[in-house]
């Protein structure tokens, strides 16, 4: 960002903010493997996830449900004797049944976009798919320009002649709103990623 109005600090928080902002529209694909000891029930899961699509028994193969939550039931009881999941507390996927000694299952889910470490990361090379590039520019665009249409608020508040303006005239706010809406129509012009689906 040398030579432009914003300094590294905003970039960095820009792209970053812009990197989560897509992931209802495309988050990247991951897996993570659970093993089995004949007893665990609770798992970790991993830093990056965003949410769940499936988990899979690996020796059958077979997509285990997620839990259904109601008053009245415990988890398992309309599974019927089969294994499901749920993700909590947060951070851990539960399962209704214990995976056996030698078993697997294997979780699928979307991730979080891989992020710079810092402002001064200049070796950072964005791994999204080439059509949500648009709407991270414009996303992280109007995130660039907060720290100055926040200051004209507060410049604005003193203004008393009649050509400056009203009091809540800030052509900086306008023109956030404007790169946010280029931002939805952009988004908006692809297929929101579907649970269940493995491409990326």
């Amino acid at each position: 960002p040398d030579g432009d109005n914003s300094d590294d600090d905003i970039v960095f928080d820009a792209v970053c903010a812009a990197l989560d902002a897509v992931l209802p529209w495309h988050a990247k694909r991951s897996n993570q493997t659970l093993s089995g000891d004949g007893s665990l029930v609770s798992f970790a899961v991993e830093d990056d996830l965003y949410e769940i699509d499936g988990v899979q028994l690996s020796d059958t193969g077979m997509l285990i449900p997620q839990a259904v939550i109601a008053p009245g039931i415990y988890q398992g009881d309309i599974t019927a004797g089969e294994n499901d999941w749920i993700e909590y507390p947060h951070g851990y996927i539960l399962l209704s049944k214990a995976l056996g000694s030698d078993d697997e299952a294997e979780v699928f889910y979307r991730a979080y976009w891989d992020k710079p470490d810092d402002a001064e990361d200049t070796e950072f090379v964005l791994t999204v798919p080439a059509y949500l590039e648009k709407g991270l520019v414009f996303y992280a665009a109007a995130y660039c320009l907060v720290p100055q249409l926040v200051e004209a608020s507060d410049i604005g508040q003193w203004k008393t002649r009649v050509d400056s303006g009203d009091p809540e005239d800030n052509p900086l706010e306008k023109t956030a709103k404007f790169l946010l809406n280029l931002f939805e129509i952009e988004m908006k012009r692809h297929p929101v990623q579907t649970a269940g689906s493995r491409t990326s």
